[in-house]
């Protein structure tokens, strides 16, 4: 085990460690009290692990020798996978070990308002389905095998030629046909496995586009429940506030709850119409033309 550096002897076990403490007391560092930048610097100029460890009573900075993938001993983690390699990773923090110029479009998607917009990935794939389908010409297989075996006739007759000159020009001629409709074969195949694969992706897509829609959907009828009931709530409360049960009937106690209720859901709408609510409607508190109310709701 060397030194960082060369002219400096590296002692072992206790007496490495004294040198250490000797090293730090010179410069009058504390193991404890020591800045990151200091430790580093003791790391780098022992070659150690420099994690605290416990001797004889007090923390000291760990001797044995660290790995290269992290700067830390057996003890202390060194041998521990990390990132995706760990059995522990959760796909989380993918940032920390993703190379520095993949960080500005790491940026840009986290940034992106239609990340989770699964229909271009669809529209992507329609692209592809097309490309191959004009790759693949006729898209008739059994053509090109004909043709090979044709092909493969001729040059089995071009080798009974007599002429050797003639022979080599028809030998070269077949050959180099028959190369072709290899390539244009092979071609083909691979064409109908992508157009395939990418089939089934586009499948999956879809799938997992409309379980998205539907958790959006129940997610918001679970948002409107929510607001019915805030609503049902505040126009109980307002109504009993307001009423002498003494001398309410409970059938006038329900139709006052129900205007409220409906008053509540009015002032929401005025405060907030949204996007889709047609027709104009009069303001309820001054009974002049207001924003746009929708139609009435019905309670869940």
């Amino acid at each position: 085990m060397m030194s960082s550096y060369p002219n400096r002897p590296m002692p072992a076990g206790k007496t490495k460690q004294a040198a250490v403490a000797r090293w730090m007391e010179e410069r009058g560092w504390v193991f404890t009290e020591m800045t990151e930048a200091q430790k580093l610097e003791m790391r780098r100029t022992w070659n150690i692990c420099g994690s605290g460890t416990a001797v004889s009573g007090y923390t000291a900075p760990c001797i044995f020798n660290p790995f290269p993938e992290n700067g830390r001993c057996k003890k202390h983690g060194g041998p521990s996978p990390k990132g995706i390699a760990s059995p522990h990773y959760q796909g989380k923090g993918w940032s920390r070990y993703m190379p520095e110029p993949w960080l500005p479009m790491h940026k840009e998607s986290q940034e992106d308002p239609d990340l989770l917009n699964m229909v271009q990935d669809i529209k992507l794939r329609d692209v592809r389905v097309k490309q191959l389908l004009q790759k693949m010409g006729t898209g008739d297989v059994g053509k090109t095998w004909l043709a090979m075996r044709e092909e493969w006739e001729k040059l089995q007759r071009s080798l009974r030629v007599a002429d050797p000159e003639e022979q080599k020009r028809r030998v070269g001629e077949h050959v180099t046909a028959i190369s072709v409709l290899i390539n244009r074969g092979s071609a083909e195949a691979e064409a109908w496995d992508e157009l395939l694969d990418v089939s089934e992706q586009r499948t999956r897509i879809i799938e997992r586009h409309t379980k998205q829609q539907i958790v959006v959907g129940a997610l918001v009828a679970l948002e409107d429940a929510m607001t019915d009931y805030q609503a049902m709530a505040m126009a109980v409360k307002v109504t009993v506030e307001n009423t002498d049960l003494k001398r309410t009937t409970p059938e006038d106690l329900l139709r006052a709850i129900a205007t409220q209720f409906a008053r509540v859901v009015a002032v929401e709408y005025l405060a907030d119409p949204g996007p889709g609510n047609g027709g104009q409607q009069r303001d309820l508190a001054g009974g002049r033309a207001g924003k746009a109310l929708p139609g009435p709701r019905r309670l869940r």
